[in-house]
């Protein structure tokens, strides 16, 4: 029998609105049928990151964590570097994580692939120390995190929704950040009111989820909303949803393996790291480590 760990952050969304006691035996169930004999913990949000270190001392050959990109991104930098594999249950809004390692959205569907899957190595973005999977945002968003905490659990096309009409109405009123680009070889003065920081790039998709290229990416990249009025932001969201990023005007694109960003004469900068906010300390420091976490992926 094979050993994995199964931990849920029972202050997710999909776990607040669900029987946990119903879906712990459906955990088991569905394992068992391969062989798996699953350890399984329910913890608050507080308690995550501690119970995940206890749970890499059992040394595990994987742990499966339920949980928001937050909670996968914390999961992911513990995880970072050691023999476990990281599997991904998605029981958060947007599931950004699931989505780009082809977890099916649906829980029974994620634990019959995760039971079936084979660990790949994926790379992993450091902003000032702290593990990103999908994406770090700087800037307009995370001001909002305050007005958009009342949707935490809802759908996420009801969430996006939500999400496009406060930016609309607040994007020109969101103060402008002077900042400086540096890496070995530049460095870049820019302005912006908002700057999304991924590992990989944007793929040019059809939606309003964001897929990235690949999850073995060599580099990361920068993306800077140069957008000042509202028009040009509506351009911008529609040439997203287009998959024509590329041909907006006002983003700025930026490669990197790593780079810093100088905000001058402020001492923090509030950023939101898979859906998480976080005060970083000024400058910001980013790092892609390649191929550094491994993560179970559905067997081709």
């Amino acid at each position: 029998m094979r050993a994995v760990t199964v931990l849920i952050n029972q202050q997710s969304g999909t776990a607040r609105s669900i029987d946990l006691a119903d879906f712990c035996d459906t955990i088991r169930e569905i394992l068992g049928s391969y062989l798996i004999t699953p350890s399984i913990q329910l913890v608050d949000g507080a308690q995550v990151e501690d119970s995940i270190r206890q749970a890499i001392t059992e040394k595990p050959e994987s742990l499966i964590v339920g949980g928001g990109d937050g909670t996968i991104a914390t999961a992911a930098g513990l995880l970072e570097s050691t023999n476990i594999s990281l599997g991904i249950l998605p029981m958060g809004t947007f599931n950004l994580a699931a989505r780009d390692h082809e977890i099916p959205l649906d829980l029974e569907e994620a634990l019959h692939v995760l039971a079936k899957a084979s660990p790949v190595t994926t790379s992993l973005l450091r902003v000032s120390g702290q593990p990103c999977l999908c994406t770090c945002i700087i800037g307009f968003y995370p001001r909002m995190t305050r007005i958009l905490d009342e949707y935490h659990g809802t759908q996420w096309w009801r969430k996006t929704w939500n999400i496009f009409k406060v930016s609309v109405v607040r994007f020109t009123k969101s103060p402008l950040y002077e900042f400086t680009y540096e890496t070995d070889t530049s460095s870049l003065e820019y302005r912006s009111r908002m700057l999304a920081i991924v590992p990989g790039a944007y793929r040019d998709s059809l939606g309003i989820i964001p897929e990235r290229t690949s999850t073995t990416p060599l580099s990361l990249t920068l993306y800077i909303f140069k957008h000042r009025t509202r028009i040009a932001m509506l351009r911008g969201i529609f040439a997203f949803l287009a998959g024509k990023l590329a041909n907006d005007d006002d983003m700025q694109v930026l490669s990197a393996t790593k780079a810093s960003l100088d905000f001058g004469r402020k001492k923090e900068i509030k950023t939101l790291i898979d859906g998480e906010v976080l005060q970083l300390p000024n400058p910001i420091k980013l790092s892609l480590e390649p191929e550094s976490l491994r993560i179970l992926h559905p067997q081709l």
